[in-house]
């Protein structure tokens, strides 16, 4: 995932800076100067500037770019690469408590990809600058990519990343949590106190949506050896090794439980499959779970699809974690950093993920019993980490009769409401007010249907704004 470094270790210089009072964006293309105007379209809008001069220039795609990890560069770099053309300087990163030196991510495939998310973009600098912390927004190119799903360029970003620092004169990170574009950050508290929680010996951390699977939607990871092998791993990872009407290679697989070796290997549409695969591969090895891989009997027909998931992680995970004996346990607390067995340890849920090896699952209520408190001294109700909106916003009557009007108009899209979640059904004021109770959440986390009606205008851009609407979500909207 990563091209040599250049003699002097030092690489491309790549800035970026999301403008606050307009929907643009600056980029330092290792030398040229691009503004992008996240509201407008494709190749409408920019400008290119060299030192002093300025002329229209329009951005078509990001193959155009020299660069793909564009860091946060200052307020004050960003007025002087204005103003007289003077190369910027990253914002200023120093450590938070035991996170240590954190960088925050975004990715993209496209520059069309940005367009809508201007706030969340506005959000995630002014809380990562707010907090020191370093803010990279990654344009992954199809070149980056090599025929994967675009699905992947988060895990090949947050590879790269973990892979610095192993690269002498390269910046480097105690901490990496990649959010996706449709996520925002709810309240100013900091990292670290989740980071209190996340066991040294453990790679990575999830956090607890109050869905039945790991939601990838948020990630953080420590550069470990295994960390980044990990990530080499979910980029690489295999569904199969024969075509997709290949019955009689499907019934190979299910007898070997691997793919089968042939002159092509097919990988995972989507990343949620294949993170949740090579996860169970390691716990497979690590604490003897059940998992069948290819084996699994519905794997050719569930662990492949276009969308939705849930079917592969039900029959294929989720069944093998029920089953599994967690002889190999490690604490749930956070506490105590100490390794121990629990010869009779039994699935009770998501949170038994903690009695394995290597990642380490945020509840919902934000702390692990006997563990920190996530809002610190004196508060008895933590945030939890990560929500998403899951409960529907039509009643069961609602939804039938838009089921009866889909049957009669063949699919007809007048049946349902517009721009809402394909799940939940809700616009992105429902989907707002769902995730206030139990004092909100650390970051919230949407369907991207949602930003196109008013949900853009209810994120907070500061801490004040943060701090302005605890407790009354829709205030700004």
């Amino acid at each position: 995932t990563l091209e040599p470094p250049k003699p002097n270790g030092k690489g491309l210089t790549c800035f970026f800076r999301i403008h606050h009072s307009e929907p643009r964006m600056t980029l330092f293309d290792d030398g040229r100067v691009f503004v992008h105007d996240l509201a407008g379209e494709i190749g409408k809008g920019h400008r290119r500037t060299e030192g002093f001069h300025a002329i229209n220039f329009g951005v078509k795609d990001i193959d155009m770019l020299h660069c793909s990890h564009f860091r946060m560069m200052s307020l004050e770099s960003l007025n002087a690469l204005h103003h007289n053309g003077a190369v910027p300087i990253a914002a200023t990163v120093t450590p938070d408590g035991t996170a240590g030196r954190v960088l925050l991510m975004n990715s993209a495939t496209t520059l069309t990809m940005l367009s809508e998310y201007h706030q969340t973009l506005l959000n995630h600098q002014s809380y990562a600058e707010y907090h020191h912390y370093a803010y990279i927004l990654a344009l992954v190119k199809p070149s980056e990519l090599e025929g994967r799903s675009g699905k992947f360029a988060k895990h090949l970003a947050i590879g790269k990343q973990l892979a610095q620092k192993w690269l002498p004169g390269r910046p480097s990170w105690d901490t990496i949590c990649h959010a996706d574009l449709d996520a925002w950050f709810a309240t100013w508290a900091p990292f670290s106190a989740y980071a209190d929680m996340w066991p040294r010996e453990k790679d990575l951390l999830f956090a607890d949506t109050g869905q039945i699977w790991l939601n990838t939607g948020l990630m953080c990871a420590r550069p470990t050896r295994w960390a980044l092998r990990f990530f080499d791993m979910v980029v690489n990872a295999v569904f199969s090794g024969v075509e997709h009407d290949d019955k009689l290679g499907h019934e190979w697989e299910k007898v070997h439980g691997h793919a089968k070796s042939t002159r092509s290997f097919f990988g995972f549409k989507r990343d949620q499959p294949a993170v949740w695969h090579v996860l169970s591969n390691t716990w497979a090895e690590d604490a003897e779970v059940p998992y069948l891989g290819q084996s699994c009997e519905v794997w050719h027909n569930a662990c492949n699809p276009d969308e939705n998931p849930i079917e592969c992680w039900h029959w294929c995970h989720w069944s093998a974690l029920q089953r599994a004996k967690y002889r190999v346990a490690t604490h749930a607390s956070g506490t105590d950093g100490s390794q121990g067995a629990s010869p009779g340890g039994s699935w009770r849920g998501l949170q038994s993920i903690n009695l394995l090896t290597r990642v380490h699952l945020v509840p919902q209520e934000g702390v692990v019993p006997g563990g920190a408190n996530i809002l610190g001294r004196g508060e008895t109700k933590p945030l939890p980490m990560h929500r998403m909106c899951l409960r529907s916003c039509y009643s069961a009557l609602a939804r039938g009769a838009m089921s009866i009007c889909s049957l009669l108009t063949a699919g007809g899209s007048t049946c349902f409401p517009r721009d809402v979640d394909k799940m939940s059904l809700c616009d992105g004021r429902g989907c707002l007010l769902q995730m206030v109770d139990r004092r909100g959440g650390w970051i919230k986390h949407s369907g991207h249907q949602h930003w196109r009606d008013v949900l853009p205008i209810c994120i907070p851009t500061s801490f004040t704004e943060a701090l302005s609407i605890t407790g009354r979500a829709a205030a700004m909207c």
